[in-house]
């Protein structure tokens, strides 16, 4: 460096000499030039004695002037020289004060560090080999990285990763971002849905609370607003069979025919700097398994997923994990396929069947193992749990209903439900509501004092004209959904416990197509409502916006 600097200075010096013989020939020349004319005549007049004299004190001032030009060069070349000097001086003390201050960083850095390998720098590492190294690379034709080039990049692509997942965080919370929401949205990878889903997995939004401080639902007019559908190339390519909220209410799952799982987001209106209120985050398909059941379990970020099959299967959201959950007494039990399965209320149990069977499969919500099973003398059109898992209620094809005492494991109750081919059976807070093929619902009410179910049905809802495929209730239990596939926005909700059925909703703008699948979200805000193109229309309830409203007690 310092030999570049020195050729580079002797180089400017001659260049600034050259320049300096050139002015100083041209000056010298037309200052002959004028004293020879000035004294031309003068030198002419004289005598040969003066004109010798002449001539030297002409040569003297000639003299005097050159030399008073030579001296006025060196003391710009001086002043030159002088300057150069000291402006390579402030550069390099401008260095030195960079390099200080980078190696007090660095020694900062390795003093936070737990420990450090002198031994990183000496080895290289093949960066192109390995699949999940290969994203460490800055070109892709780059293969050899020393140890410590390495370990510079792990930490700046780990420390890119947390930053997304901060990012992500608008799942929950409002974020400030600069620059547009949408084409950020177009640039999330794999990594980064998967991040944000291990997020969200990991927020527990509890909403439980005191009954006596929440404003009741009104029972005339229910607020709902339609909140977003799902973009056209993120939705299934069949018959949705399936719709669950994760208990975040941030998240929620469906499946269908076409052998898919899809996971989405919604964002609610803390985000509206975003375009789509609903953002795919994950979609899983199971080679043969067209999906007829699929519910989030254990709070762990699984999922459980039956169809046409004699197997379960069990998703890992979080290990990014599929195992199979089988048992020979599925393929004993199950002579065609397994179909649906049913998750109690707490997660307690599972119930597998399969329609027109005569068997009940038990199996622990936990481990997802064996415990019992139910043998009904009749065929099994619909189950399900009773709200607090003491008993599951059992609908046969002749509408008979079963009550079997889950802790006793016996049968409880039998009753006649009035309906003729009845086919899906809901238990709320303190009902059981059935639905027939005509699409009437009968709904009953469980006595308190000796859990059974009351001879008569306390309501008959009669909104429907084809046969009713989808009952549900929200968590606070103030409405029930129903609904039928067969016609077209066939869907009505019932306020609870007045059983008045909303007359606002749907109305001539409401186009959610034949409804396949319809669930509450579990902080209520949310009902989305599945179809037979594959489509998705989620719907906000106002009421529950007030989170004082969104309480399950």
């Amino acid at each position: 460096m310092s030999q570049q600097k020195e050729n580079k200075k002797q180089g400017q010096k001659k260049h600034r000499s050259n320049l300096d013989n050139i002015f100083v020939n041209k000056k010298q020349k037309k200052l002959e030039e004028e004293l020879e004319k000035e004294n031309l005549e003068e030198i002419l007049g004289e005598n040969s004695d003066s004109e010798e004299l002449k001539l030297q004190q002409y040569q003297n001032k000639v003299n005097k002037i050159l030399q008073n030009q030579e001296e006025n060069s060196e003391s710009e070349e001086e002043n030159y020289e002088n300057e150069n000097s000291e402006n390579s001086q402030n550069q390099e003390n401008q260095q030195n004060k960079e390099n200080k201050e980078n190696q007090e960083k660095q020694a900062e850095i390795a003093k936070n560090e737990a420990w450090v390998d002198e031994h990183d720098k000496e080895i290289d590492i093949d960066i192109s080999q390995v699949a999940r190294l290969r994203k460490l690379r800055k070109t892709m034709d780059e293969k050899i990285i020393s140890g410590e080039e390495y370990q510079k990049r792990l930490k700046q692509f780990y420390n890119e990763k947390l930053v997304s997942s901060s990012f992500y965080s608008w799942a929950f919370k409002d974020q400030q971002y600069n620059g547009d929401s949408d084409l950020e949205d177009e640039d999330m990878g794999d990594e980064q849905k998967q991040a944000l889903l291990e997020n969200i997995l990991k927020q527990d939004n509890s909403i439980l609370q005191d009954r006596s401080e929440v404003e009741y639902l009104p029972q005339e007019i229910l607020d709902i607003q339609k909140f977003s559908g799902v973009k056209i190339q993120e939705q299934h390519d069949a018959v949705i069979q399936e719709i669950d909220f994760h208990q975040n209410s941030q998240i929620f799952l469906t499946g269908a025919l076409d052998k898919m799982v899809k996971i989405y987001n919604i964002r609610d209106s803390a985000q509206s700097q975003y375009k789509d209120k609903i953002k795919l985050i994950k979609s899983i398909y199971l080679e043969g398994l067209p999906v007829e059941t699929a519910k989030f379990i254990n709070n762990k970020g699984e999922i459980l997923v039956s169809g046409l099959k004699k197997h379960l299967l069990c998703i890992d959201l979080q290990k990014d994990k599929i195992e199979k959950v089988s048992s020979h007494l599925f393929t004993q039990r199950f002579t065609q396929k397994l179909g649906k399965f049913v998750l109690s209320k707490s997660q307690k149990y599972i119930a597998l069947f399969n329609k027109s069977g005569y068997f009940v499969m038990i199996l622990d919500g936990q481990t997802k193992q064996f415990l019992f099973e139910i043998k009904t003398t009749e065929g099994i059109r619909h189950l399900d749990f009773a709200y607090d898992d003491k008993f599951i209620f059992v609908l046969g094809v002749t509408g008979s209903v079963f009550q079997y005492d889950l802790n006793k494991r016996s049968i409880f109750d039998v009753f006649q439900d009035e309906s003729v081919n009845s086919g899906f059976i809901k238990c709320g807070k303190s009902q059981v509501a059935i639905g027939s093929q005509s699409g009437i619902v009968n709904v009953y009410q469980q006595n308190s004092f000796n859990d059974k179910i009351s001879g008569n049905p306390l309501k008959e809802i009669q909104n429907l004209t084809t046969e009713v495929s989808e009952i549900n209730f929200n968590y606070s239990n103030e409405i029930m959904a129903i609904g039928s596939k067969w016609k077209k926005n066939s869907v009505r909700f019932v306020h609870m416990p007045s059983y008045n059925v909303f007359q606002n909703w749907p109305n001539f703008k409401t186009n959610i197509g034949f409804p396949s699948a319809i669930s509450f979200s579990y902080d209520n805000r949310f009902v989305a409502f599945g179809n037979e193109k594959g489509h998705v229309n989620l719907y906000n309830l106002a009421h529950y916006n007030n989170k004082s409203n969104q309480s399950l007690i």
